[in-house]
């Protein structure tokens, strides 16, 4: 059963912090800081069990603009939030986030990763991945003079 949960939920927070694959773009707190700054009502599509308990899900916007259509997008300003779900079970969950869709007359959804059967995933999105050395001395030897200097006046 797919059901529309607030961002601040405290099932979808425990879902999040519970799930292995979770970024911090999950977060409650990252979605709730972009609804502040840009105005856009967030929300968690999440399919549960009997219980109420969050099993996957999607944290989402509806983003308004004057002249354009409505549409819900996992979420604006962010890199990448794939939706939280099991292998294998992406499919359902797209089935279901389109028909929430369709039945919220909603024109589109744009997901910030991959959703097998979702059109439109992962559009114009960008991933950035930097290795980082645990070793902080081994990372700062590698600093340029003037990034050193930098950071020491920072």
């Amino acid at each position: 059963m797919l059901v529309r949960l607030s961002i601040d939920s405290p099932e979808w927070a425990a879902f999040v912090s519970a799930h292995d694959r979770a970024l911090p773009f999950h977060q409650p707190a990252w979605a709730a800081t972009i609804s502040r700054t840009y105005g856009f009502p967030a929300f968690v599509l999440a399919r549960t069990d009997g219980g109420g308990t969050p099993s996957a899900g999607i944290p989402l916007m509806e983003v308004r603009r004057p002249f354009e259509p409505r549409r819900w997008v996992s979420l604006p300003f962010t890199d990448i939030c794939p939706p939280l779900v099991e292998p294998g079970g992406e499919e359902e969950l797209a089935r279901a986030v389109e028909a929430a869709r369709v039945d919220a007359g909603v024109e589109s959804v744009e997901v910030a990763g991959p959703l097998a059967g979702c059109p439109g995933d992962g559009l114009g999105r960008v991933v950035h991945v930097l290795t980082l050395d645990p070793d902080h001395d081994a990372v700062e030897r590698k600093f340029s003079a003037a990034v050193r200097r930098n950071v020491r006046a920072a």
